[in-house]
């Protein structure tokens, strides 16, 4: 899984591939652990895919983006610059 531009200005475009068609979430959260988005919630089929986190008006700072796939999670730290 990839996030592109970091650190963020406006959007992330978050990339990742998928072996075999399953369920994903992919959700930001700040540093005191609130959710302050959902960007990606579903099946998604086996395959190369793009979910885009508009940042609109989240404060600048670290941001913590936790994408979860078939049991297993990854946690990615994004910058967001305002």
């Amino acid at each position: 899984r990839d996030v592109y531009p970091n650190p963020v200005r406006s959007e992330a475009t978050f990339v990742y591939a998928l072996p075999d068609a399953v369920t994903v979430r992919l959700e930001i959260f700040d540093l005191l652990g609130r959710k302050v988005a959902t960007v990606a919630n579903g099946r998604r089929s086996a395959g190369r895919h793009e979910a885009t986190w508009r940042v609109g008006s989240v404060s600048s700072g670290v941001y913590l983006a936790r994408f979860t796939a078939a049991g297993r999670s990854i946690v990615q730290k994004i910058v967001v610059v305002q």
